[in-house]
């Protein structure tokens, strides 16, 4: 991943590194979730003020009926007065009314029930604020006490109860709910999830597989059609875009597979050179090749032999090197000099190649009947002179062909006696990779010749191929790969 990817990867907030199925999951279950307690909260708050409501009128009627008792008890015995608001209090809180308070003035008197032995300062005027608030039907959840008044002449009677029970009995009411619509919930969720995974994130997730396996490359793969119209209609195009890009393959490969045919008839078929014994490998990373050899001959009688590896491989390289094919041959018809059919090559190469472009080539030209060659390297790797007194490699500096029209090189000779060789090759040779990055190497390369120096020249190049595949441990080979083995003959 590169440095901006993971920028904006951190950069995302959290939701958005969710999967579609747990975004849409955590959405619906979430809005239900709060609808569920939104609810349970009105209801709350709406049971409570019911209730309030409910017990404000029970005490009325209870303060009305004990308004009518006192008057009947303090026109015969006043002393009876404070022990029947005491027994009635009693009596409450036997019911289950704790916190029930009776006040009960008459003239200059003031009655309470037992439960408050001292009545606190400010009692009486926070009694009748509650009152004053539930007679303006201005209930609400913070509301401390719940009142129920007669006023009778110079009689008032105060029945007071605390709403703390009203609103934990409303409590225990929503709860009981809150398991019940959680229960509901719940099914419903199951129910629901199950609609959710079925008919959108498996759709979802099954397009995503067929569009991963578009992007590895594995074409003509359908997803299943959905009920979904929507995602019907997204599955079709996907559908639609795998049968196209399988169409587009299948027509590509017929093209390359032709592509390769040319190219392989532009090859030598059987390269031969008098007095010689020619071997090769020619084994190109894709169906064509930004590599190429060849063996012409001069109107002097010399022969030449090439080895050009164009920059990059594939469709681009594999076009250079057959208009390097076409410039070499035209060369050959009209010079003898291979400083000069070098020169004409690059010259006329440089004009027509894209910018950019570039390719390296090694040129040996074998007189007749002389028991050396003459060799130019335009960039290319050093070519392996293989003889009694071991393998070493010949470097002679040299640029690349195509850099620019004006660039000249000189030739050097080389002796090739009898049974000497050479060895010509592309950097796919050397610069092939195992699993841990490592290149194969100049040295390995080396080696492997001379552990095979004994044998004929096809085989000394079969055991080098065999040893690159070896080295590379089943990895598909990221250059093309080409050598040419030469033997001289006594």
């Amino acid at each position: 991943m590169s440095g901006a990817e993971q920028q904006s990867e951190i950069q995302l907030p959290w939701y958005s590194r969710l999967s579609i199925g747990t975004q849409l999951l955590l959405s619906v279950n979430g809005i239900c979730f709060l609808l569920i307690v939104a609810f349970l909260s009105i209801d709350y708050g709406r049971e409570v003020r019911r209730l309030i409501e409910t017990r404000h009128q029970e005490l009325h009627h209870e303060a009305y009926l004990i308004a009518n008792a006192v008057r009947r008890i303090d026109q015969v015995n006043g002393q009876e007065l404070q022990s029947y608001i005491n027994d009635v209090c009693v009596h409450a809180h036997k019911l289950n009314a704790p916190g029930h308070t009776i006040l009960v003035q008459v003239k200059d008197r003031l009655l309470h029930s037992y439960p408050l032995k001292e009545l606190p300062a400010g009692y009486l005027q926070e009694v009748k604020r509650a009152d004053s608030r539930q007679g303006r039907k201005r209930s609400s959840l913070q509301q401390k006490m719940v009142v129920g008044k007669v006023v009778d002449g110079d009689l008032k009677v105060y029945v007071v109860e605390d709403a703390d029970d009203l609103h934990e009995y409303a409590a225990e009411q929503a709860i009981s709910q809150l398991w019940h619509a959680m229960l509901i919930a719940i099914t419903a969720a199951i129910i629901l999830n199950t609609l959710l995974v079925r008919l959108f994130i498996q759709p979802v997730h099954r397009t995503i597989e067929a569009v991963e396996q578009i992007g590895n490359n594995q074409f003509g793969n359908h997803v299943v059609a959905t009920t979904n119209r929507e995602l019907r209609d997204l599955t079709q195009a996907v559908n639609a875009m795998s049968d196209s890009l399988a169409e587009a393959r299948s027509r590509r490969r017929a093209q390359m597979k032709k592509a390769s045919s040319i190219q392989q008839s532009l090859l030598p078929k059987s390269p031969q050179l008098p007095g010689t014994e020619i071997a090769v490998i020619y084994d190109p990373a894709e169906l064509v090749a930004g590599d190429f050899y060849d063996v012409i001959t001069l109107p002097d009688g010399s022969s030449v032999v090439c080895m050009l590896d164009v920059a990059g491989h594939g469709i681009p390289a594999a076009l250079a090197a057959a208009m390097l094919k076409s410039l070499i041959s035209v060369a050959a018809e009209q010079l003898a000099s291979l400083n000069d059919l070098v020169c004409f090559v690059n010259r006329h190469f440089s004009e027509v190649i894209e910018s950019g472009m570039f390719a390296t080539a090694a040129f040996l030209r074998f007189p007749l009947q002389e028991d050396c060659v003459e060799y130019i390297n335009a960039g290319h790797p050093p070519i392996l002179l293989i003889d009694s007194k071991g393998t070493r490699e010949i470097e002679i500096a040299g640029f690349p062909l195509g850099i620019s029209s004006d660039f000249s090189w000189e030739s050097e000779a080389i002796p090739f006696t009898s049974q000497d060789r050479i060895l010509l090759y592309t950097d796919g040779v050397i610069e092939s990779f195992d699993q841990q990055g490592n290149q194969f190497g100049i040295e390995r390369l080396l080696w492997c010749i001379d552990q095979n120096r004994k044998e004929l020249p096809q085989k000394i190049l079969a055991e080098l191929k065999e040893s690159i595949i070896a080295f590379r441990g089943g990895h598909a080979a990221k250059d093309d790969l080409t050598a040419l083995l030469i033997e001289k003959h006594g």
